[in-house]
C-alpha cells in the first residue's frame, strides 16, 4: 500500500502543482474585480449579511491514512456555531467525512462519494447546485474545506471561501497558506461589450477552477498521508517482527539450555 501510493502521490502531485498557478491566478482575478465597481454587477462578488452557510467539503473514500479525516473535520467544527446547527448546509466529496457529519447530525444536502475524480468534469453538477442555491438565496455563502498539500511530510486543513468573494476573504487565504497577507494591485479593467456579459461568463468557470484545485490538493495530500501512514505501519511491523524473532531465539535457547541441564542432571544421578 506504500509503494501503491507513493506511485499515485507522484502522479496527483503533478498535476496539482502545473494547475496551482492558474488557480492562484484566477482567485487573483476574481478578488480585484470584487474591489471595483465591477462588483456591483455579478451576485458572486456582492457581499451579503450571512445567515446561511454552505460548506463543500472534501475528504477520503477510504481511510488507512492517519489522521487525514480527523484534522479536517476538527477544522470544519471550529468554523461551526454548534447552537445553530440548521444555519448550515453540506456537500460532501468523500465517505470519511460524510458519514463524520452524519454521526454530528448535520445536514448534509448531497454527496457525491464514490465518483470519479480523475474527471474534472464530475465537479459540474456541484458547481451547478451551489451556483443555483445561491443564486436564488437559499445559502449566503458558499465554502469549501479541504487538505492542502504543502509537501509529502506536510498537509494542512484549509477554509476557503468561494464566493461571495471578497477582498478580505483573500487575504484570509493568503494568511492561511504563506503566513502572511498578500496584496494585490490595483488593476484597471477595460470591459467590452459590457460587464455584465463578461462576468457572466468569466466568474462561473473561474470559480469551478477553485473547487477543482480543491480536490486535486485533498488528492495529493491524501496519497501523501497515505504513503507516510502506511510506511510507520511497516516500520512498526518490522520492529515487532524483530523484537518477537528476539523473543522466540530467546525462549528456544532458553529451552535447549534447560534441556541440556535435565540431561546432566540425569547422568549424574545415574552414576
Amino acid at each position: 500500500m506504500e509503494m501503491v501510493s507513493a506511485s499515485k502521490m507522484r502522479k496527483v502531485q503533478n498535476e496539482t502543482l502545473k494547475s496551482r498557478t492558474y488557480a492562484e491566478k484566477a482567485l487573483e482575478i476574481l478578488t480585484a474585480l470584487s474591489q471595483k465597481k465591477l462588483n456591483q454587477q455579478h451576485p458572486f462578488l456582492q457581499p451579503r449579511t450571512v445567515k446561511h452557510q454552505t460548506f463543500i467539503v472534501v475528504s477520503t473514500e477510504r481511510g488507512l491514512c492517519g489522521g487525514f479525516n480527523t484534522s479536517l473535520v476538527a477544522e470544519l467544527n471550529k468554523q461551526l456555531d454548534v447552537k445553530n446547527p440548521e444555519k448550515y448546509s453540506f456537500i460532501t466529496l468523500g465517505k470519511k467525512g460524510r458519514d463524520a457529519l452524519m454521526r454530528q447530525g448535520l445536514k448534509v444536502e448531497a454527496d457525491f462519494s464514490g465518483t470519479n475524480r480523475n474527471d474534472p468534469g464530475y465537479i459540474l453538477p456541484i458547481c451547478e447546485m451551489v451556483f443555483k442555491n445561491f443564486l436564488e438565496g437559499k445559502t449566503d455563502e458558499v465554502k469549501v474545506i479541504y487538505t492542502h498539500f504543502i509537501n509529502t511530510m506536510k498537509q494542512k486543513p484549509i477554509v476557503r471561501t468561494l464566493f461571495p468573494l471578497t477582498y478580505g476573504a483573500f487575504i484570509d487565504l493568503a494568511k492561511s497558506l504563506s503566513g502572511k497577507a498578500k496584496e494585490i494591485e490595483p488593476v484597471d479593467f477595460l470591459v467590452e461589450p459590457n460587464a455584465t456579459v463578461v462576468l457572466e461568463s468569466l466568474i462561473p468557470p473561474l470559480v469551478e477552477s477553485q473547487i477543482w484545485q480543491s480536490v486535486l490538493e485533498s488528492e495529493a495530500s491524501e496519497h501523501s498521508a497515505r504513503m507516510i501512514t502506511m510506511k510507520n505501519a511497516t516500520d512498526a511491523a518490522t520492529d515487532i517482527i524483530k523484537d518477537l524473532t528476539l523473543l522466540g531465539n530467546q525462549m528456544r535457547q532458553n529451552a535447549i539450555t534447560a534441556e541440556i541441564s535435565e540431561i546432566v542432571s540425569a547422568g549424574e544421578a545415574m552414576r
